[in-house]
Order: structure tokens, then sequence, then C-alpha cells
């Protein structure tokens, strides 16, 4: 059928009505009467061959200059209906290679055609009509990233605002320089009250363009979201609701950081013993430049306080090390608060390092004289410094506690072993002064006064063991003719019976019966020289009457309740056995 003439002159004749309107559509300068003549000429070959799609096309691109979308689309899908058969023959194209023809080619002219016409539906306010042209024009191939930022006031305006912030971060991986893509999604956090969110992208154009008009707009938004945030803090904070307040200050810090605000951050996190988190907030402050430079010193105070309170913390559980080193970082920030000094005095006393402590302990006096645990903790250090400390060390010592009677009787002691008997004197009356009841010192004294010793390094002998005292009793009989044991009604003895009376001189002026001196915690004896044998009612021992004796006493107060047997031994001597009954 097409090789009969009647449809090759049909086929001339419709070529010839193409060729009229593409020399019109192509003229050098086309006017719209031109263009409409060349939309007849297009017309009139379509109506004769109405499947060949090259004339569907041109008649598109005339529709198309003409800014007619719609009637441009109609005609562009006639020509990829045209294309998408399976043989060419019906189209009778001179050229199969000639791109007019190419599925391709249809599709990359159609898709910008329906995109043209998806942004005049946006204009328009057609957004649902739009979102479905674009969705069209991405399933032609036409680019993405050129269709979603057109798609996304679409969607916005459908409130479609996960939809609009997923397209635009897909554009974002594509394009990740685009400063619009970025302020968009800020606007999208914005209208969906995310302002953290708001912030970090705000974050990001400011580093990319720091002069962007948009940056101010969104700062302000920020700033007054931080001060919103600062104002509830102090509110809860009045209220003692801590945990909520440090919730808003750590979020305002984040929008909008400032020294005042981390400070009190800072505070906040010392009530919950959270220290390192306090410490790291206060370094902070000290780095910012718009700090008030005046509070500074109360700022590295703080942070002293927090390295006492966890060296505190280590020392109570045995980690002196860990806390000897937050002691030195405390007085590393404020070496004026004598507290510092003295806990680091402490933790070295713990670990045997007495140099050290005594050193520590030396500043706390020089900053506070009138520290009176400090004094006696130097004194201390001085007197035990060594196994047998000297002079200058217990003359120091007395320098930082002269009321103490103990470092008196030491220094008594070394000046004993001088043969510096007046000084020796001197002391341990100073001693007694201090405590009366110092049975140590008054023992030497009395030693001293006594006379001179023959070996200088006899000191007061090592406390005795106490023995309780008894009560004595005697027996006599009763009414019933036994035998009981009633207490003596007796005044105490001068003298406990497990100490020893001192030894007297004729010229000391002192008797046997002088009591020798007590101590409220111990009792201490005096050398064993001479010493006379006590009575019983000086507290002195009772002789054990020997075995006849106690039997013929017990055979005199009850001869009655008496039985006695007797048999031979092997010897044949008589072995009296007894059995005695005594009522007592």
């Amino acid at each position: 059928m097409d090789d009969a003439p009647a449809a090759k002159l049909i086929r001339q004749k419709a070529e010839e009505w193409n060729i009229r309107g593409l020399s019109l559509l192509h003229s050098p300068d086309p006017t719209p009467s031109d263009l409409h003549l060349s939309l007849t000429c297009f017309s009139k070959a379509i109506y004769l061959c109405s499947t060949e799609p090259s004339y569907y096309l041109h008649r598109a691109d005339t529709y198309l200059v003409l800014n007619n979308l719609d009637e441009a689309i109609v005609n562009y899908r006639h020509v990829c209906y045209l294309t998408q058969k399976e043989s060419y023959e019906v189209f009778r194209i001179p050229n199969p290679y000639d791109p007019v023809g190419s599925p391709w080619v249809c599709r990359m002219r159609l898709a910008p055609v329906i995109f043209m016409l998806g942004k005049q539906m946006v204009e328009r306010g057609q957004h649902e009509e739009a979102l479905t042209t674009f969705d069209w024009c991405a399933r032609l191939g036409f680019p993405e990233d050129e269709i979603l930022p057109c798609s996304t006031p679409s969607l916005l305006a459908l409130d479609k605002q996960h939809e609009a912030l997923s397209a635009l971060c897909r554009l974002s991986e594509t394009q990740p320089g685009n400063v619009e893509l970025i302020i968009e999604r800020a606007r999208i956090y914005r209208n969906m009250n995310n302002v953290p969110l708001v912030n970090l992208e705000y974050n990001k154009i400011k580093a990319m363009e720091p002069h962007h008009s948009a940056l101010q707009d969104m700062q302000l938004f920020i700033v007054n979201h931080a001060t919103m945030l600062k104002n509830r803090a102090s509110t809860l904070i009045q209220k003692e609701e801590l945990v909520p307040a440090l919730g808003c200050l750590s979020e305002s810090l984040e929008l909008d950081p400032d020294w005042i605000t981390y400070l009190k951050r800072g505070l906040l996190l010392i009530e919950f013993a959270q220290y390192d988190g306090a410490i790291q907030d206060f370094e902070t402050v000290l780095g910012l430049d718009t700090r008030d430079v005046s509070r500074d010193k109360e700022v590295k105070s703080y942070i002293a306080d927090c390295h006492q309170c966890m060296g505190r913390v280590a020392y109570d559980g045995g980690e002196y090390h860990d806390a000897m080193y937050h002691f030195t970082k405390a007085l590393e920030w404020d070496e004026e608060d004598i507290e510092n000094w003295r806990c680091r005095g402490e933790t070295y006393l713990t670990l045997g390092e007495l140099d050290k402590a005594l050193e520590d302990f030396s500043n706390l006096v020089r900053r506070d004289a009138e520290d009176t645990p400090a004094r006696q903790r130097c004194a201390f250090l001085l007197a035990h410094a060594s196994r047998v400390p000297t002079l200058e060390q217990l003359t120091k010592a007395l320098e930082y506690d002269p009321v103490s009677a103990e470092i008196y009787l030491k220094r008594a002691q070394v000046y004993l072993q001088q043969q510096d008997f007046d000084a020796a004197r001197t002391d341990l009356e100073q001693a007694l002064k201090i405590d009366p009841a110092y049975i140590e010192a008054k023992a030497m004294l009395t030693l001293i006064e006594s006379g001179p010793v023959s070996d200088p390094n006899v000191l007061a002998f090592k406390p005795q063991r106490k023995i309780k005292q008894t009560t004595p009793y005697v027996a006599t009989r009763n009414a019933n003719g036994g035998i009981q044991m009633k207490p003596i009604d007796r005044a105490p003895p001068l003298t406990r019976p497990n100490m020893m009376p001192r030894q007297t001189r004729p010229d000391s002026g002192c008797s046997a019966g002088t009591p020798v001196a007590e101590s409220r915690h111990r009792v201490l004896s005096l050398p064993p020289l001479a010493l006379p044998k006590l009575t019983v009612l000086e507290g002195g021992p009772r002789e054990k009457p020997s075995l006849p004796d106690r039997i013929q006493k017990l055979e005199a107060a009850q001869p009655r309740k008496m039985g006695v047997s007797g048999n031979l031994n092997p010897s044949g001597r008589r072995v009296h056995s007894l059995s005695l009954e005594l009522q007592i």
C-alpha cells in the first residue's frame, strides 16, 4: 500500500507542508503570525501522515516557542508514543540514526518542557499538580538536582516538611557547598521550632559565608531562645529544681555560650559532685575573652575547691597518691587557701613523708600564725622526726607548741642525758605546770631531786601492770555457829599494792609513808633501791599459813564437824585423811 502512487503523493505533500513549517519556524526573526502559520503547516502535515513522529515534534517545538506548554507536552507525548513502537518501518524515517526519531531525544525534549510546566504550576499555587509533574519529569530522566529545589516549596506548602528535608538532604549530598540549600533547611527547622538544628545550620552558613544576609535573622532567633532558657534556669534554681535547671543551662550554652552561664553550670555540677565537668566549665570561663577579668581569682578558687573535694574523696577511699595529686593541683590554682596546705600535709603524714608534711604545715603556720592545730602538727613532727630527737628539734617544737608537756619531758630527758640537771628540772617543772597529773614528769623530777644518779641514761621506768585493789576480809562466827567472811573497816592503804615506795634519804625530808605520784593513764614505779617490806595493812602480801596451822585453826573453830580416819601405809606410818564441812 505504501508503494502505491497515491500514498507516495500524500507523503510528498506532507513533507512539503513540514518543510514549509520548518522554514517559518527557523526564520531569522519569526513573528507570531509566522509561528502560527508554521503551526498550520505542521498540522496539515500531521493530517496527511499521522504516523510520522517528526511532524509532532516540530509542532511541539513551535508550541514551546509560543509558550503554550500544555500543547507542546501533548505533541511531545505523541512523539514518545510513536517512537516506542517496535518497528520503525511505519515511520518511514530516511535515516534510522537520525536523532529526531530517537526516544532519548524525545524524552530530553519532553522533560524540560514538563519541568517548565511544573514551575508554572508552583507559581500558580497548583502544588499537588506541580508535584505530579515533577515526578513525571524525574521518571523521564531529568536531573534530580534541578527538580528538588523547585519541588520543595510545594512540599512545604502541603505541610510535608519531612519529605522536603529529605529532598534537600539528598540534594546537599551532590552539592555540599550550596549555601542556599542549607538556608532552606534552616528555614524548615525554624518552622518546626527545632532550635538546635537551626543553630547547627547557622554555624555551617557562618563558616562558609560569614557575611551572608540570612545570618542576622537566624542569630536573633537563636539568641532569643537561649535567653528564654537562661531565665527559666534561674527560676528553677530559685525553686531548688536543680536537675531541669542544669538541662536548661546546657541547652542554652549550645545556642549562645557565654562565661556567666558556664560559671553557673559549673557551680551546679559541684552540687552533683561532678567535679571533672565543673573544672572543665571553669577552665572554659578563663579561656573566654568576653569574661569579667576581675572574677578570675574567684573562678580559680572554684577550680581549687573541686580538686580539694576530689582529693578528699580519694583520701577517704585509701587512694593517697591520687589525693596527693589533687591537693597539689588545688594549691597550683589557689595557694592562699590554708585548707589545701592542711590536706596535703595530712596526706604526706599518712604516707610517712614527714619532711614534706612539716614543710606544708610550716607554710600553713606562716600564713596563719594563730592556727593551733597546724602548730601542734609542726611540733609533733619535729619531736618525732627521728628516733632520738635532738635538742634543737625539741626547742623548735616548743616554739610551735609551748604548752606541750610531752615535748618538755622529751627535752628534759635530753638534758638529763647531757648531765644538765638544772635545765631538766626547769623543763619538768614547766611540764607539771601544764599537766599537774603527768606521772612521768613527777617521777623524773623526784629522781633528779633524790640526788645524783650513777647512770645518766637512767630514765623513768615503763609502767607496770595495774592490779585492782582488793578489800581485806576476816573470818567470824555467825549466830548458827558457822564461819562467815566480813570486810575489815579500815582506811585504804597509802600506796597501791602494786607500787613500791620511792627511795628516801635523810636529807630529802620524805618519809616511807609519802604516797607515790599517780597518773590518770598509768602508774609508774621507782627503781628498787633498799626497799622495806610492806605490812598487810600497807598493802603488802599476806603470808600463807602452813597446812598444819590451817588444820589446827579449823579444828579449833568447829571440832564437832570434823571426822578423822586413818590407815597404815606400807612403811607402817599412819596417814590421816580429813573431811571438812564448813558452813560459810
